[in-house]
């Protein structure tokens, strides 16, 4: 089940999944999606999960020979600190966990269930931005990755963890991949910018990559331009440099 080609889509499949989404993206060559996993959404009560929605969602991947990557994210209420909570801007809409073993329960009844249909498992969404992670630090991030890891290996030892695409951002990237430089198997990137931005920040990961001695892959997993036909980049231009991007 080794993507062929670097391929894939993101997409809200737990919101906006349609029965022609997938049909369309296998024919048009898709090998493996990356979609938030929303934990929110499974555990809104501490214990007490409802798989119903991704049940589908991972069954109508298999059906259409497509690998989901899950981006594990979205805290429910009862996991974050109160306090850090009520002092939050409105625009934060992501919290470090009030315990690390409140996510790893989470990750582990997850991996558990779904483990037969992909290898991949991606911890978190951009960290470094405030509204993703309020609160957090590359110190708190790289501690949540790595007991993650451990309990992804734990359950599949085959598995593959994505790191969570922190941007450099006051040299967060660097300070997760020194603090967690054994516990991710893929490094996860986003660039959504143009055709010479996403090449710089490729080879820069791969920079940071050889400076600390680490051999592991760079993923694209975001990457792109916003649809808005406001907007004076005409569409044409952004489905050009969308391309070009691919290739």
């Amino acid at each position: 089940d080794e993507p062929e080609t670097f391929f894939g889509t993101m997409q809200s499949l737990d919101t906006f999944l349609e029965p022609l989404d997938l049909p369309i993206m296998k024919k048009a060559g898709v090998k493996i999606i990356r979609f938030v996993f929303r934990w929110s959404s499974v555990e809104p009560k501490q214990g007490q999960y409802n798989w119903k929605v991704y049940d589908r969602v991972f069954e109508e991947c298999k059906k259409n020979g497509i690998i989901p990557l899950p981006c594990l994210v979205r805290i429910p209420d009862w996991a974050v600190n109160p306090d850090l909570k009520k002092s939050a801007p409105p625009q934060a809409r992501d919290f470090p966990p009030d315990k690390i073993e409140y996510y790893t329960d989470f990750v582990r009844e997850v991996v558990k269930r779904y483990k037969s249909y992909t290898k991949y498992w991606q911890i978190w969404n951009e960290p470094e931005a405030p509204q993703s992670f309020h609160g957090g630090s590359p110190e708190i991030y790289a501690e949540l990755l790595k007991a993650s890891y451990k309990v992804v290996k734990e359950i599949d030892p085959d598995a593959q963890v994505v790191i969570g695409a922190p941007y450099s951002v006051d040299g967060y990237s660097e300070k997760v991949s020194k603090l967690a430089n054994k516990y991710f198997d893929i490094d996860g990137i986003h660039s959504h910018s143009g055709v010479e931005a996403l090449r710089n920040t490729i080879n820069s990961q791969n920079k940071l990559h050889k400076s600390l001695g680490i051999d592991k892959p760079v993923w694209v997993d975001e990457t792109g331009y916003r649809a808005d036909p406001k907007d004076p980049i005409g569409e044409l231009t952004k489905a050009e440099t969308v391309i070009k991007k691919i290739v």
